[in-house]
């Protein structure tokens, strides 16, 4: 099973439902919950079926902000526990799992600072004390280290403990992630830039005891100022090998915003002082399919 989280920062355009549409197709994702969606029920319903989910919950955006979505496959059994405007907890019937089920909290963080203990509450009262397997993920709007934050002021200590101390509080551990350090970032030049990470997975001893080879990804996406998040719960698989489709850059794309946009984002996301073959990397991953 994969599940895919990513904040959209909009989809209410032709360009954004494409990306998302594209995203999809290459993670083919069996659950996929997205935040700042900015549509109405009625529209994230409709995008159902071109996602190729048989399932919804679409909660609406309050004034063109917020708005949350999660999209299931036919094949997952997964209901709905409860919700609110910025979760998601849900129930999923698994036998790989002591008790055969386990708890996905699909969570966006309140973006103001000074609310944010809200997010924490939040966490604390879907807590499960009887030690079933629970997972959390999303764009939490938080940091828990300094490290995890790149450019502008440093954020308080107590600010960030007091994600860490909710996480523990809770007895989650985050899984790690292979990929970028990041998952957002202002977009700005020079020394404006800030990235920080704000999404990621979390999860109970029970949980991870159960899949121990779970594996999360940071992915690529040019569309949004956040990075898709994903999570391959039997991690890696050998897949038989295919010869490698050549790239040809093409001379139609120069000017196409949406190249520029992904070559731009794919390169402020490497190192400047990149070894020669980080920088053939970089090269390679602008070159994706418009």
């Amino acid at each position: 099973m994969k599940l895919l989280a990513w904040n959209a920062r909009g989809l209410g355009n032709p360009r954004g439902i494409r990306h998302l549409c594209d995203l999809t197709k290459r993670e083919a994702p069996d659950v996929l919950f997205l935040q700042e969606t900015r549509l109405s029920v009625r529209d994230v319903e409709k995008c159902k079926f071109k996602l190729g989910f048989s399932n919804c919950l679409a909660i609406c955006s309050n004034a063109r902000n917020g708005g949350l979505a999660l999209y299931w496959g036919k094949e997952v059994a997964l209901s709905i526990v409860n919700f609110s405007s910025i979760h998601i907890d849900a129930e999923i019937s698994d036998d790989n799992v002591v008790g055969g089920r386990w708890f996905l909290t699909a969570l966006y963080g309140v973006p103001e600072t000074h609310l944010r203990h809200r997010s924490w509450s939040l966490l604390r009262s879907l807590r499960h004390s009887r030690g079933e397997a629970w997972l959390v993920m999303g764009d939490l709007n938080e940091t828990m280290f300094h490290h995890e934050k790149q450019g502008g002021n440093p954020k308080p200590e107590n600010q960030l403990s007091a994600f860490r101390d909710i996480v523990e509080e809770c007895e989650l551990c985050d899984l790690g992630f292979t990929g970028y350090k990041y998952t957002w970032s202002n977009r700005k030049e020079g020394s404006s830039c800030i990235n920080e990470r704000l999404d990621r997975f979390l999860a109970n001893s029970t949980w991870w005891n159960s899949y121990p080879n779970a594996k999360v990804v940071h992915d690529f996406v040019a569309y949004s100022d956040h990075l898709p998040i994903w999570l391959e719960l039997e991690g890696d698989t050998i897949v038989p090998y295919k010869k490698k489709k050549v790239f040809w850059f093409e001379e139609m794309w120069v000017g196409n915003l949406d190249c520029e946009a992904i070559i731009k984002d794919t390169w402020r996301m490497g190192n400047v002082h990149s070894r020669l073959e980080n920088v053939v990397d970089m090269i390679r991953k602008s070159g994706v399919k418009l």
